[in-house]
């Protein structure tokens, strides 16, 4: 149970009083603050044990003035009172240095209640981002003067246990990712994909791999087209994690222009030979997407595509990048007059986004001196850093003191195959919908 300030506050947190049976002795952990440390200590924060019966205050409490909670014990062996109430009361205006917070009843006389889906969501984020803090040693004695550690072990360990960490809110999977990968060599990439609800159980089962990760290699046999494309473009962004990627990943995957972009971009001979390898007997993807494209373009019928649902497919797989009006974000190009490109045009920009890219839109590879990779798309510089955005709208820094090599490749950030993606009933509703946008 806890109250923060609120600067026309005073009020009693149970609106009905729960009283229980009296115990000969209550404990309880209380944190918080009585006012700025500098200040002398005022007694408008407190909990109270009451006498149901007369209303008597039997014992009190105040907070200990920091934030790591204490043990209070109350010893009532001595008391009269049969049923007893609990007060926990707030009554310090401040803007700061002014909350309190009581929990761990042993034995538990008041009931706490549960905590609701978001609540819940948004504690198992703090603790993930809390046991994710890594603590330096130093010991002269060691061969190793300085290492690392995590600082909360035990609670990493328990948060890598829940069930179902796939079913928690985005954020909250790419938190528990994040701890989950600590100590493996994995690029940063790959628990951001536990962002997308069909790639979390993968992204777990990956991070959570054997040294023979076949975890990976069944990823890479089970998964769709483009959920391995993802995770391929993720794991193409270090030298370790590209190397079990061309162990697993099938041609049609590295072949891809965004995956084979970024494997070439490592600059690694021995990676950029295995690549070349592995791709030499691909056939040339325009060649069939060229057929697609004029199979989609000669059976769409604007009559039959309705522009209303097209709108809605917009708004769910373009709005992330592109904006229309004032819907959508400015990742991508603006879309306001898109129409007047014509049917032939406009399929071909949504089924092969990498045909006629601008120059302001092409995606950058950035080497980094640590031995990462960066790509994005370069939305500003700014003093000493580079801004760029990835295929999800989220901006990125990278101080330019940290970059290796900068290239500019010929791909564009839209991810390519995404018309394939598209059913071909729902790829025509967007396209009339598009099409509409004269102006």
């Amino acid at each position: 149970l806890s109250k923060s300030t609120n600067p026309t506050f005073r009020v009693h947190v149970f609106e009905e009083r729960s009283a229980f049976d009296m115990p000969k002795k209550f404990s309880f952990w209380i944190a918080g603050h009585r006012g700025f440390p500098k200040e002398a200590s005022h007694e408008k924060n407190f909990i109270r044990l009451v006498d149901e019966g007369t209303g008597a205050e039997l014992a009190k409490a105040f907070p200990p003035r920091h934030d790591i909670a204490n043990l209070v014990t109350w010893d009532l062996s001595e008391t009269k009172a049969k049923r007893g109430y609990l007060e926990l009361v707030d009554g310090d205006s401040g803007t700061a240095y002014a909350w309190l917070a009581v929990g761990g009843f042993p034995p538990q006389v008041v009931a706490v209640p549960e905590l609701n889906g978001l609540a819940n969501d948004k504690r198992i984020r703090a603790a993930a981002e809390l046991a994710g803090i890594w603590e330096t040693h130093e010991d002269a004695s060691a061969a190793i003067k300085n290492y690392s550690s995590p600082a909360f072990p035990d609670l990493a360990k328990r948060l890598n246990a829940l069930p179902h960490r796939e079913a928690y809110a985005a954020e909250t999977r790419v938190a528990l990712a994040r701890l989950c990968m600590m100590s493996l060599f994995m690029p940063q990439e790959v628990p951001e994909l536990a962002r997308d609800p069909d790639l979390a159980a993968t992204v777990f089962n990956v991070l959570e791999d054997n040294n023979e990760h076949s975890n990976l290699a069944s990823a890479f046999k089970t998964l769709p087209s483009r959920p391995q494309i993802k995770l391929a473009s993720a794991l193409a962004t270090s030298l370790d994690s590209a190397k079990l990627l061309l162990k697993f990943a099938a041609p049609s995957v590295l072949a891809d222009p965004l995956v084979s972009g970024k494997l070439n971009a490592l600059d690694d001979p021995d990676i950029t030979k295995q690549l070349k390898a592995a791709t030499a007997s691909q056939p040339p993807q325009n060649e069939a997407l060229n057929k697609l494209i004029a199979q989609r373009l000669k059976s769409f019928d604007p009559a039959k595509a309705n522009p209303a649902r097209g709108q809605d497919s917009f708004m769910r797989n373009c709005s992330v990048c592109h904006r229309i009006g004032v819907k959508g974000n400015l990742v991508g190009p603006q879309l306001d007059g898109i129409g007047a490109r014509g049917a032939e045009r406009l399929i071909e920009d949504i089924m092969d986004p990498n045909r006629a890219v601008d120059p302001a839109f092409r995606l950058h590879f950035l080497k980094l001196k640590s031995g990462g990779l960066m790509t994005g798309l370069l939305r500003r510089a700014q003093d000493d850093e580079l801004v760029f955005a990835d295929t999800a709208g989220k901006e990125h820094s990278v101080k330019k003191a940290d970059v290796a090599e900068e290239q500019v490749s010929p791909f564009s950030l839209m991810p390519s195959g995404f018309g394939e993606l598209l059913p071909e009933q729902e790829l025509h509703d967007l396209m009339a919908f598009l099409l509409e946008r004269k102006s």
